[in-house]
This record gives C-alpha cells, sequence and structure tokens, in this order.
C-alpha cells in the first residue's frame, strides 16, 4: 500500500512511493523509485494520498485537488407484477436513458426483473440514478486526529446535494413513479433515496477542467505543477456522467496509456 509519494531534488518530480504491507502493518516501510507514476486508488483515496504527501506543488494548487467531489444519487424500489402475464415471460433488463442533453434530465432509470423462487412472484427492480453536479465545497480533505493502521492521516468527505440536484431527483422519483405506473402492478416495496456513497461511483477531486483554476490535472491527465505524476481513476473526470462510469475509466485508461507511451517515445 502507498502510503506517500516524494521528490528528491526536483520538487516537481515524483521520485518514490513510500510503502507500507498491508498484510503486515508491522512490517517497515519500503520504497519503490519509478519514472512515471499514476494515482488510480478511486477518487476519494487517490486525493487521500496526494494531499497526505506534503508536495510543493499540492500545496501551490489548492484550488481543485481534493475538490469537486461527485457521485450518483440512487434511489430503488420493488415492484411486483406476478398479475401481469406479458411481465412473467422471462428475464427483464431495460434501459430508460436521459431523457434529454439537459442537465436537469441528468437521470437514467433501469428495469431488471428479479423472481422469487418462494412463492414463483415476478418482481421487478426500478433503480433510479442521478448525476451530482460539480460543486467546489464537496471535496476530500484529511481528518484531523484519525490515522489508519499505518499511520497514515485518514480521508473525510464532505458531499451535499445542490439545490439543482434535489430538484433532478425530484424529477427521477415522479418518472420512476411514471414508469410503475405504465407497467401495472404493486409497490412491494416503495421508491426510497439510497445512503450517499451507495452508488460507489464517485468522480472528480483531482479533475481535468477548462479552467486552470478549476483544474487538478491537464487534458493528458498530469497533476499540474508535476511532471511524472498522472491520474489513472475516476479522479480525473471534470463532472460525472450517467451511471455507470465504467466504460469512460476502461477508454480514459486506454488514452493515458497511449499518451504516456508516447511521451516515453519522445
Amino acid at each position: 500500500m502507498v502510503r506517500l509519494l516524494t521528490s528528491k531534488v526536483n520538487p516537481a518530480r515524483i521520485s518514490r512511493a513510500r510503502c507500507a504491507s498491508s498484510s503486515r502493518p508491522d512490517a517497515e516501510s519500503f520504497d519503490i523509485h519509478g519514472d512515471t507514476f499514476i494515482v488510480a486508488a478511486s477518487p476519494v483515496e487517490s486525493a487521500r494520498l496526494v494531499l497526505n504527501s506534503e508536495l510543493d506543488f499540492v500545496k501551490s494548487n489548492q484550488s481543485a485537488i481534493g475538490h469537486y467531489l461527485a457521485e450518483h444519487i440512487y434511489c430503488r424500489g420493488y415492484l411486483d407484477v406476478s398479475k401481469s402475464p406479458e411481465l412473467n415471460l422471462g428475464p427483464i433488463n431495460i434501459f430508460i436513458p436521459p431523457l434529454s442533453a439537459a442537465l436537469k434530465d441528468r437521470f437514467q432509470i433501469e428495469i431488471r426483473s428479479i423472481r422469487r423462487p418462494a412463492d414463483r412472484s415476478q418482481i421487478l427492480r426500478l433503480t433510479g440514478s442521478a448525476a451530482m453536479d460539480p460543486n467546489w465545497d464537496n471535496r476530500v480533505e484529511i481528518a484531523p486526529g484519525r490515522v489508519d493502521r499505518h499511520g497514515t492521516p485518514m480521508a473525510s468527505t464532505i458531499l451535499k446535494a445542490s439545490s439543482p440536484d434535489e430538484e433532478r431527483t425530484k424529477t427521477m422519483l415522479d418518472v420512476l413513479h411514471e414508469v410503475a405506473s405504465s407497467l401495472g402492478g404493486k409497490w412491494s416495496s416503495r421508491p426510497l433515496l439510497l445512503p450517499r456513497g451507495a452508488s460507489y461511483h464517485e468522480a472528480g477531486t483531482l479533475r481535468i477542467a477548462l479552467s486552470e483554476n478549476e483544474s487538478a490535472a491537464d487534458a493528458d491527465s498530469r497533476l499540474l505543477g508535476a511532471s511524472n505524476l498522472f491520474v489513472g481513476d475516476g479522479a480525473a473526470f471534470p463532472s460525472i456522467g450517467v451511471a455507470n462510469p465504467i466504460l469512460t475509466l476502461t477508454a480514459m485508461g486506454y488514452r493515458l496509456a497511449d499518451r504516456l507511451v508516447e511521451l516515453a517515445r519522445a
């Protein structure tokens, strides 16, 4: 497990990663040296690593590092459609994309069948996921006085829905009920908002953005002020898109790999 990144001669260049054994917390730390470093531990843990490293370029780039944390706001309900023969013909998996490109419609609905063997009832799981808008106040920061078993300061998060986020979520819930009404059936469990963090789709914190004062990384996913430190996970997202983010993450990973090859050849 990487605890810290350090620079030795050139303050803009990472020279080593200070590591600890995840299976032996009492073991001594050890260093890994390299020419190029990529943080890809999740938007929360990647930001934690960069903030804990106390590098010179981090201190001069406080406007965006750790900020703009976002995720998907989830709601979920279960609809019993056992008395609807047309919905009992087999597995169902339906995806309803955003209704338009407008910011207010940045949500989607998924309908998936769940058959209960005990009574052979047909249940549809209806899930809505709404994207949060980028917000500087939503952030990862170092939690004072809290350390992990290796003595490394832990992260805490501040993640609150804005007024547009709440309005978008309300619209999503209304659409979810409209979909349920058109399907017929009866709610066995009415839609409820899931706790914050339940989506596991965090984004931002080391983001790429058009404006430098809102960016932590450049268009190559390289941390501003650093020459050899790159972001390889959803922390680089300027905003969270619709669910699920895995295809975008994969595409950005390939893009970063291609760029690193180009830089190495140059």
